[in-house]
Parts: C-alpha cells; sequence; structure tokens
C-alpha cells in the first residue's frame, strides 16, 4: 500500500465531525470514574470502611439502566433549550451543566461528616452521566455518514479514555497535593469540554426532522422488550449479559482501595493503573479485535476471560511476594485481558 492511500485513510480522522465526536467522547469519559474507583480511593484516604466502599458501587446503575428513560429524550422537548439548539444539542447542554454542577457539589459534600449527601450527588453524578452517553451517541449516529460509524466509533473511545486518564490518574495524583473539594472542582470545569463543544457544534440534520411525539411509553419502551422475549434463547442472552462481567465489576470498585492499602501513593497509582493501564486497555482493544478476527468472538471471549481470571489471580500472588516492580506488571497485564475480556 502506498503512502498516499495511508494517508488517504487516516485523513478521516481530520474531519471537523470527528473531531466534535472526539471532544464529546472526552466528555462522556470523564465522570466515569469519579464515582467509582476515585471516589473509593477518596474513602479509603479518609476512613470509611470497606463495606460502605462497596456498596457504592450501587451509584452505578444508571448506566446499566439508562435504557429506561432513553426514550423519554426523544420524545420531550425542553421549553427554550430545544428551540434554540435543537433536540440534540438542547438535551446536551442541559444535563452537561447538572453533570458538572453535581460533579463540585460531590466534591464538596465531606463524605467522613454527610456519607448520605455525598451518595445523592454521586448518584446524580451517575444518572447525568448516563443520559450524556445517551444523548452523544445519538448525535454521532445523526451526525456522521454510515461509511464515518467505525472511525467515529474509535475516536468517540479514544476521547473516552482520555477522560478516564483525567478524572483517574491525573485526579489521583492531584490528590496528594490538593484537597479533594479542590479535585473535584477541576473534575467540574473539565467538563467545560462537552459544555463548548455542545455550544459550537451543529445539530444533526436528522434530529431536526425527528417527530416522536405521537409515540407512547408502550410502542417506544414495552413493545421492544416483549419482542426479544420472545426470540429463542433470550433468557441465555440476558444471562450472558447481566453475569460476564459481574466478577470483573464488582472486585474493580475496590482495585483503587487495595492499591492504596498496599503502600501505593495516589500519584503511583494514578500513573500505573490509570495512565499506563489506560494504554494497556487501548492496547488489549486493538488485541481482542485481532483474535476476535481470528478465531472468533465466542472462543474470543472464552480465551480473555481464562486469561483475565489468570491475569487477576497473578496479582495477589506476586503482592504476596512483596515485590511492587512484579505487582504494577501484573496489573498491567489485568488491564490489557480486562478490555479483551
Amino acid at each position: 500500500m502506498s503512502s498516499t492511500n495511508i494517508l488517504s485513510n487516516f485523513s478521516i480522522y481530520f474531519k471537523k465531525r470527528l473531531l466534535i465526536i472526539l471532544l464529546f467522547g472526552f466528555s462522556s469519559g470523564l465522570p466515569l470514574l469519579l464515582t467509582l474507583s476515585t471516589l473509593s480511593f477518596w474513602f479509603s484516604k479518609v476512613g470509611i470502611d470497606k463495606r460502605t466502599i462497596g456498596l457504592f458501587a450501587l451509584v452505578g446503575m444508571p448506566y446499566v439502566w439508562k435504557f429506561l428513560w432513553a426514550p423519554f429524550l426523544d420524545r420531550f422537548k425542553l421549553p427554550f433549550l430545544t428551540k434554540v439548539l435543537g433536540r440534540r444539542r438542547g438535551w446536551l447542554l442541559f444535563v452537561q451543566i447538572l453533570l458538572a454542577l453535581s460533579i463540585i457539589m460531590m466534591g464538596h459534600s465531606q463524605p467522613e461528616q454527610n456519607l448520605f449527601l455525598t451518595a445523592v450527588f454521586a448518584l446524580c453524578v451517575s444518572f447525568f452521566s448516563a443520559t450524556q452517553d445517551i444523548l452523544i451517541d445519538a448525535y454521532r449516529i445523526e451526525s456522521l455518514d454510515p461509511s464515518e460509524y467505525a472511525a467515529g466509533g474509535g475516536v468517540e473511545v479514544f476521547g473516552y479514555r482520555l477522560g478516564m486518564i483525567i478524572s483517574g490518574g491525573v485526579a489521583l495524583s492531584l490528590s496528594d497535593t490538593y484537597s479533594w473539594e479542590t479535585v473535584y472542582l477541576i473534575m467540574g470545569f473539565f467538563m467545560g469540554v462537552g459544555i463548548l463543544t455542545t455550544l459550537f457544534c451543529k445539530e444533526p440534520a436528522s434530529s431536526k426532522q425527528l417527530d416522536l411525539s405521537s409515540k407512547t411509553l408502550k410502542s417506544m419502551v414495552i413493545d421492544p422488550f416483549l419482542d426479544f422475549i420472545t426470540r429463542p434463547g433470550w433468557y441465555w442472552v440476558l444471562a450472558f449479559v447481566l453475569l460476564y462481567r459481574f466478577g470483573d465489576n464488582l472486585i474493580g470498585q475496590m482495585a483503587t482501595v487495595f492499591y492504596q492499602k498496599l503502600g501505593f501513593t495516589g500519584t503511583e497509582i494514578g500513573m500505573v493503573t490509570k495512565t499506563f493501564g489506560i494504554w494497556m486497555v487501548v492496547f488489549g482493544g486493538l488485541l481482542g479485535g485481532v483474535i476476535a478476527k481470528r478465531i472468533g468472538i465466542m472462543k474470543t471471549l472464552m480465551v480473555g476471560g481464562i486469561a483475565h481470571v489468570i491475569s487477576m489471580v497473578s496479582l495477589f500472588y506476586w503482592h504476596s511476594m512483596d515485590t511492587q516492580c512484579l505487582t504494577f506488571t501484573a496489573l498491567l497485564f489485568q488491564k490489557i485481558f480486562q478490555v479483551v475480556l
């Protein structure tokens, strides 16, 4: 393949529409760790018990159930913002502002004194973040040509990972120097990337023509679900979706606490697990794609699942040997096979 053809293939990533999707991906990935590993590390630092930290994984439930209110974002309009910005941009701006405010307020909630208030704001962050994800996915599909879907999905994931680096690695590193109120205030200001992108991008043409005002709740939510459960083996599909990553997600809530208890600082955890680890996740995604192309998706899932278990077990084994270098190596391999899984 000539250099001209290679440059032609990569030229799609320099389109303005793809840059917008990249920035939206950043805005989508930023809030995630603020209610998961970063919040767990904060709790551990202020002396909140592990049981409570584990229970806080429940604040992430809006990400699981966001499909329930997704149809309402299509059906209902905001009185002023929809008229000025359009359906997608109006909802996006509204949700992003509330999300930024929720992040800032969570940072000022002082969990060691008022854990319930922290839980309320953490739930708000998860809810508005999940809602933002719905709107960004809709914007991406409606604003790109079908030939750009693959590239659009790729740049969105890349932006998503960059957002996770900020809310994971950067936030933990900042916590060694600044108060948690300041850290979450900075994270709230980073949401300005998404807000500015919403203000300066264009409303998708297909969104302007979308009119679901006559649709009912039954036709938008209930009927598709009833259609799904009439298909053969639907319960196996549902069980697979719910349980395949259950163990990984469960232990993920406590991972940062585990690293902190080993004596690693926020800067060290942020650098290895949230910065280098994110790039290992990107590499794992590429590796998973190559393996899936060669042996198929089902076999890849089995290989990824087994490799991920081995990497997790090796993490605890090498920790028992009291060797930090080996522990960090296990962490990086765990990140690789986490995304292959």
